[in-house]
């Protein structure tokens, strides 16, 4: 059935104002006056002809309890809220239709007019009969109030009789002190004050709440973005149109404009800050001190993003993949807020799960869109390959998915470090479909070239004899992670122990017993804890490591030379890099002697165990008199049972 009510069609400067405040409410996530919820989050227009009587601007809202609520107007210049008053007789009979549907709800919902012109009357008068059928508790309470001559006045009761003969002309019989008294509880008369030109009290008040969604430099924007909004407000109307924050965000992004995150987020993304520099800080980006920048790599990366959406930096374990995105994440930071993520720091079971247990939102659409309007819509995730978990997989792969098909976040990039074994390796886990809408690039970092060697150098003038030796500089010194675990080990006085490969300088470590000096308590201890912790993460490899029967004094000292950290305290530790953890692995392999393929079969052939089983290789035709052992070693492993890796 059609309506009996015509949309307006035009709409006035008033209404096209009263419009674009609501607008700007929807965008700084605040109220609305009249309308039962904490903040607005959207605005229609025009919607007569969808069974809205009261059409002109219905503003949408929620509560803290995540209740819709909603409120409908009519916008008046000036209302004298007489009988005679044919636009006040229009507003109350379609506000009388708007209340009487089913679907209406009180405690939800309010109906009403906006006005222009306020008078002494309105607010002394008509303003206390709402709020005494708001505070009364029946329709006869109610009712009782407004009779009382010496209490209540004559203009209150004016307005209720009002109100009581045009709904009764309208709906052909009296209403009920009751229907009155719920119907007068639900309405409201708001003056909005657009008609006083530049002294305009509500024009000022969206220009300062715009501000607060602007950072400080950008603050003198606020006028403007009001400006844009009136003229969305404009075109709006006619169309019968309507707006939410994602589509307003969207319009101002086209025009040249950038807001800040919703207020409604501003505590999720602050939890993602923290949570993200605790996973930045655990990455080491120096060499003892000395910060590369490796400008070649770090070129690419930047000239894929501006085309791809997934970058892989990829290479040898210790070429400094990590620190490049380190390097990366820290130029967003200064622009705002950075999302990062780091395999060891990922709840599993989905991203519900993660965000339950962080305490933020759990909708991560809405959440990374926000997250875009503060800072730069780019993910990082460190040790992408080392998440073999399937329920971290699957919280990753929900972030993934989220970015991939979800039109409102074309705008992010997600940058991952892979060691260069594994890049197959994610093709087994990562969404297919997702990795279909992402376009792809791989960024290599190599070894460092004879200039970034020569800067290594001149910090380090201890290091040039080795570097200057024919062939000695291709393994160890042109990886970061290799050149200061080497300078920590060998100390900061001579050159008589510098290692030159990475055989010798695992052999040093473990002399050391994982300390960075020789007269740092008993090695052995250390030892002994190395192969314990190395045993558990062999028996359950990429997850935290327990530590609840293990000597605390031996873990404290490993933690204080960097080998370990906690992961949670009290309880687990991991190793702080996966070179640690495969120089740990390898001296599990070294001590069960010859068989190591029955070891291998014991724990379920790990990905973990490549490296270590090419870093023994290397070890016992380094350390061995003849090649006996590593021939043997071969022959071992060569066992057609074990998989060909």
């Amino acid at each position: 059935m059609s309506s009996p009510y015509s949309s307006g069609g035009g709409g006035t400067q008033l209404e096209t104002r009263v419009a674009a405040s609501c607008l700007a409410a929807v965008l700084c996530e605040a109220p609305v006056r009249g309308l039962p919820g904490d903040f607005a989050t959207a605005v229609q227009s025009q919607r007569a002809a969808f069974d809205e009587p009261l059409d002109d601007i219905i503003v949408k809202g929620v509560r803290q309890d995540g209740r819709e609520t909603q409120l409908d107007l009519q916008i008046k210049n000036k209302l004298t809220f007489t009988e005679n008053d044919p636009e006040w007789v229009d507003v109350l009979k379609r506000a009388w239709d708007t209340f009487a549907k089913g679907t209406f709800d009180s405690t939800l919902q309010r109906i009403g007019v906006g006005i222009g012109a306020y008078t002494a009357r309105v607010d002394q008068h008509y303003q206390s009969v709402l709020t005494w059928a708001t505070y009364s508790t029946d329709g006869r309470d109610f009712r009782e109030r407004i009779e009382k001559g010496d209490y209540s006045h004559k203009d209150k009761q004016a307005f209720v009789d009002t109100v009581r003969t045009v709904l009764t002309a309208h709906v052909g019989r009296a209403r009920a002190d009751d229907e009155v008294w719920r119907f007068l509880g639900s309405l409201v008369i708001i003056h909005f004050d657009f008609q006083s030109g530049d002294a305009s009290r509500d024009a000022a008040g969206v220009v300062d709440r715009l501000k607060g969604l602007l950072a400080p430099a950008n603050r003198g924007l606020a006028a403007g973005i009001w400006d844009h909004l009136v003229k969305e407000a404009g075109e709006l109307i006619p169309a019968g149109g309507g707006a939410s924050r994602a589509t307003l965000m969207e319009q101002l992004s086209r025009d040249g404009f950038s807001l800040g995150s919703a207020p409604s987020f501003w505590r999720d993304i602050a939890t993602l800050q923290r949570e993200s520099a605790l996973a930045l800080g655990d990455i080491k980006s120096h060499i003892h001190g000395l910060r590369l920048h490796r400008a070649d790599a770090y070129q690419s990366v930047r000239e894929d993003l501006e085309e791809a959406r997934f970058i892989q930096i990829d290479g040898e374990p210790g070429s400094g993949k990590s620190a490049l995105l380190k390097d990366l994440a820290e130029e967003c930071r200064r622009n705002g807020p950075v999302l990062v993520l780091k395999d060891t720091r990922i709840q599993p079971k989905g991203w519900a799960s993660h965000a339950h247990v962080l305490g933020v939102s759990a909708d991560l659409p809405s959440l990374l869109r926000e997250y875009a309007c503060g800072g730069s819509p780019v993910l990082f995730i460190d040790g992408i390959d080392k998440i073999v978990d399937p329920a971290i997989q699957l919280t990753v792969n929900d972030v993934l998915k989220a970015i991939a098909f979800d039109g409102a976040l074309a705008q992010w990039r997600i940058v991952v470090t892979v060691r260069e074994q594994d890049l197959r390796h994610l093709e087994t886990w990562l969404d297919p479909d997702a990795l279909k809408k992402l376009p792809l690039r791989t960024v290599t970092v190599g070894a460092l070239d004879d200039n970034e060697l020569d800067i290594v150098a001149r910090r380090f003038p201890r290091l040039r004899p080795l570097l200057n030796q024919s062939g000695s500089a291709d393994i160890i010194l042109r990886r970061p992670f290799f050149l200061d675990a080497m300078l920590t080990l060998a100390g900061r006085e001579g050159t008589d122990r510098l290692p030159a490969t990475e055989g010798e300088l695992l052999k040093l470590w473990w002399d050391l017993g994982g300390s960075d000096r020789a007269d740092f308590s008993l090695a052995q201890h250390r030892r002994n804890l190395l192969l314990q912790l190395a045993e558990r993460l062999a028996a359950a490899p990429n997850k935290p490591i327990s530590i609840n029967d293990l000597p605390p004094e031996t873990i404290t000292e490993l933690k204080s030379v960097g080998i370990l950290r906690d992961r949670d305290l009290g309880h687990s530790v991991v190793f702080t890099h996966d070179i640690y953890e495969e120089w740990a692995l390898c001296q599990i392999l070294i001590s069960r002697g010859p068989d190591v393929a029955a070891f291998l079969k014991s724990h379920s052939e790990a990905d973990a165990f490549v490296r270590p089983i090419q870093l023994l290789g290397t070890y016992l035709l380094e350390t061995k008199p003849s090649a006996d052992d590593w021939k043997a070693l071969y022959e071992n492993v060569g066992d057609a049972a074990l998989r060909p890796v």
